[in-house]
């Protein structure tokens, strides 16, 4: 089991179980070898956590696909560059989706799904919707007029 002075302070549902068995198994002068660094964390201050971690626990970091191993300079080099584009890339991603989504609303476009129900489709169906008057209420005919049309509880139906 991870120590509590070593234990990162992401909630445990943060991290897969194999990854918590894993984590607590090595011990120092092993070397973690992981997949692909995208496996070790959810986001990259998480994966920059679990790094520093590991490093304070003199245990290596060693990325099969991308070649990386953070027990070298050189490497520990290069897994904060990678980082740092990583966080570039989404900055970007995010910086060129908002400009569109700007963009679509300057001509007059908007996301999401069309609504199901239409104006018209509402002005024939507010006739034939029973009366619903909540417990409590004061005023009688503002209830009747701000009732969404769903199906009334048993409590709110009034016999006429």
């Amino acid at each position: 089991m991870i120590s509590p002075i070593h234990r990162p302070r992401l909630r445990r549902q943060d991290r897969p179980p194999g990854l918590i068995e894993a984590l607590s198994y090595v011990r120092a002068g092993d070397v973690l070898a992981v997949w692909k660094f995208d496996r070790l964390g959810r986001s990259l201050p998480h994966l920059i956590e679990t790094v520093t971690d590991l490093n304070a626990r003199r245990i290596g970091l060693r990325s099969l696909t991308e070649n990386i191993d953070t027990t070298t300079p050189g490497g520990r080099l290069i897994f904060h560059v990678f980082g740092a584009l990583a966080a570039f890339e989404r900055d970007l991603v995010k910086e060129r989706t908002m400009a569109g989504l700007a963009a679509a609303t300057a001509r007059g476009r908007h996301g999401g799904r069309r609504p199901v129900v239409t104006p018209g489709k509402l002005e024939r169906a507010r006739p034939a919707r029973p009366r619903i008057e909540r417990p409590g209420s004061r005023d009688k005919a503002e209830n009747w007029e701000n009732r969404a049309l769903r199906r009334p509880r048993e409590h709110e139906i009034v016999m006429n």
